[in-house]
């Protein structure tokens, strides 16, 4: 029995490839004797032993193949890559005699559903029937992912607190102001003898700060838009 690690980070269907070869082996840290990796780029002989011998995987165990180049190159393993010929073949030669039994990606692509077709073994990547029809893709988009967990019962953050916490902090659309009432009003005579005790405009604007009001009452942290992708 082997596992094939792919180590494929992204959607060709959501952007262009950018040079990842070298963030996606970090999958190395997956690695268990005898498993086979696809990585876009031959990792350092190095980095492969420092990792090794923290996890304790035995290096001679592992099988490391890279596809050929593809549409983009070398820097990422696009479908095109992953269902090369020459690449399928040489994953049969690797695994001979030793049936397939996980297909693990770092991204739940449809060309990774792909090869596990063309290595014979689909019933070793899980939800491969999802992953045929670009499932993965699916479960990336945000609003489809709440739907998802509300069909099936899982807890996820309401959409109406997401939008509180995750808005831009207001300016003076968001702000009222009320005028001072008319009993602190004078006749003209009077204006400068009681304009020191007239009763200041007051604004409902919230305070300056890492902080916005929230339906409750109660003041919390204000999120930025950068801390966290929920």
């Amino acid at each position: 029995m082997v596992r094939l690690l792919i180590g494929n980070d992204w959607s060709e269907e959501l952007e262009e490839p950018a040079g990842t070869g070298w963030a996606v082996q970090r999958l190395l840290w997956f690695a268990r004797d005898g498993d086979v990796l696809v990585l876009p780029v031959p990792p350092e002989e190095e980095f492969l032993s420092y990792v090794t011998s923290l996890t304790g995987t035995r290096r001679d165990s592992l099988e490391v193949v890279v596809p050929p180049p593809g549409r983009t190159g070398t820097g990422a393993l696009t479908a095109d890559r992953l269902t090369d010929p020459a690449f399928v073949a040489e994953l049969r030669k690797r695994t001979a005699g030793r049936p397939v039994d996980e297909v693990f990606a770092l991204w739940p692509d449809a060309a990774v559903a792909a090869a596990a077709d063309a290595l014979g073994c689909p019933g070793a990547l899980e939800g491969h029937a999802f992953l045929t029809q670009s499932g993965g893709l699916l479960g990336s988009s945000k609003a489809v992912f709440r739907a998802l967990a509300a069909g099936v019962g899982a807890p996820s953050r309401s959409a109406r607190s997401a939008a509180i916490r995750g808005a831009p902090r207001s300016t003076s659309p968001a702000c009222s102001t009320t005028a001072p009432s008319s009993s602190s009003r004078t006749s003209a005579p009077a204006a400068t003898a009681t304009r020191s005790s007239a009763a200041p405009p007051t604004s409902t604007c919230a305070a300056p700060g890492p902080y916005a009001p929230s339906p409750t009452g109660r003041r919390s942290p204000r999120t930025s838009p950068s801390a966290g992708t929920g």
